[in-house]
């Protein structure tokens, strides 16, 4: 069923490209956690479950602490 508001594929596309360069340059929380979901969110990882923004923004925080020289 189409929804008039729906995101295109070319929206997937470039938001999933822009997350993950983010990522990978080890951008700063303050350019990455306003493209987290503020309602319905839930991101698993080994170490923890995330359900807030500020969750996950403590957690990318950690990551960024503990994976800042890594290639």
């Amino acid at each position: 069923m189409w929804a008039p508001n729906a995101p295109t594929e070319h929206d997937a596309r470039d938001f999933v490209y822009r997350w993950f360069r983010l990522l990978d340059t080890h951008a700063p929380a303050e350019q990455v956690v306003p493209l987290v979901a503020e309602d319905g969110l839930r991101m698993q990882f080994p170490e923890a479950t995330l359900t807030t923004v500020g969750q996950f923004a403590d957690w990318y925080r950690g990551v960024l602490e503990a994976f800042f020289d890594e290639v």
